[in-house]
């Protein structure tokens, strides 16, 4: 019985070891991201910020933060001011003081584990 339970911790370490071998990790975030489906963002084409807290604040929405790296968000206006830029990623932007319109926006980021850097440019529109 202590040989065959022997056995089985060693076929289990091995196997472990043997995967995070494959894997270039030191952390188990990395391991999330190596095994986790990849990071996907999605960016609202549109938001309302009238107060009725329907669709209030605009924030890409990403499915798996924890493999989000570094993060860039700046919104521009029609004549190229800038008028919202964050580094965080669930930091909205509340509209605030921006009339209705068309906005253009730079979205940089990469991946944590990859460091692969991604850029996503559009238009989100502001209605009331």
């Amino acid at each position: 019985m202590r040989v065959k339970l022997l056995v089985i911790i060693f076929i289990i370490t091995y196997a472990i070891n043997g995967l995070m071998a494959q894997a270039p990790c030191q952390t188990y975030s990395c391991y999330l991201c190596i095994w986790s489906p990849p990071m996907k963002i999605v960016v609202p084409n549109i938001f309302s910020p009238n107060g009725d807290n329907v669709n209030d604040y605009w924030v890409p929405q990403i499915n798996d933060a924890t493999c989000l790296g570094d993060y860039n968000l700046i919104v521009f206006n029609r004549e190229g001011q800038l008028i919202f830029e964050t580094d965080v990623y669930d930091v909205p932007w509340n509209g605030k003081n921006a009339a209705d319109g068309a906005y253009f926006f730079i979205l940089n980021y990469t991946n944590f584990n990859t460091r692969k850097a991604f850029e996503e440019k559009g238009i989100v529109y502001v209605t009331r």
